[in-house]
């Protein structure tokens, strides 16, 4: 084999670890990336769970607020002042 096969053989090999270690291996960043990324998504899910839950207590609250006016209007024959 000539030195100069070598040195191709040599290249091929520097360009083919280069590849493997920068876009196959994966490296402790990415574990770390990918687990703060999942933790992220659960939070994401986490807060949409919780303002749907919000919007359903303040629907509740509100039919709530509406039939307790109702009730005091109809118990107390609240009326809204003249304005003469």
């Amino acid at each position: 084999m000539k030195s100069g096969q070598k040195f191709k053989n040599f290249q091929a090999a520097i360009a083919l670890n280069f590849v493997y270690f920068n876009f196959v291996k994966t490296h402790g960043a990415m574990d770390e990336r990918n687990r703060l990324l999942k933790a992220n998504i659960a939070l994401i899910k986490e807060n949409k769970r919780l303002q749907v839950e919000f919007r359903n207590n303040l629907a509740e609250l509100n039919g709530l607020f509406r039939k307790f006016r109702a009730n005091l209007k109809k118990n107390h024959k609240l009326n809204k002042p003249d304005s003469n």
